[in-house]
């Protein structure tokens, strides 16, 4: 939830971190090598989504869970994570885009329109 800075006691607002691309493709493409890898099915784009948010551990932690318990989640994870981010690293923006609006948003910013 936003607070009004001016009537409270927070710190104003100094910076603003603004997600520029839709990188759910690239976590898919991940995902889905790393479970080849292992033997797992792929899974959707849809399953994927709703397990971002909370960072990679636990993303994979919740892509292991639709086959392992919780003992069998830990015992793969290592493994799975170092996969995963493998190959992240060789595929990150390959299948990402820029949202709608993105460069003109940019150029408005850049030229003093937006701030």
């Amino acid at each position: 939830m936003f607070t009004n800075s001016t009537k409270s006691q927070h710190a104003p607002i100094r910076a603003v971190i603004i997600d520029l691309d839709g990188t759910l493709p690239d976590f898919h493409m991940a995902i889905n090598a790393m479970r080849r890898q292992f033997g797992y099915a792929p899974i959707t784009r849809q399953q994927i989504a709703l397990m971002i948010g909370k960072g990679s551990e636990n993303l994979i932690r919740g892509v292991l869970a639709l086959d392992h318990d919780a003992a069998g989640v830990e015992q793969r994870f290592a493994d799975a994570m170092a996969s995963y981010q493998s190959h992240y690293l060789a595929i990150n923006g390959d299948h990402s885009a820029l949202y709608d609006g993105v460069i003109e948003g940019l150029e408005d910013q850049r030229n003093g329109s937006r701030r």
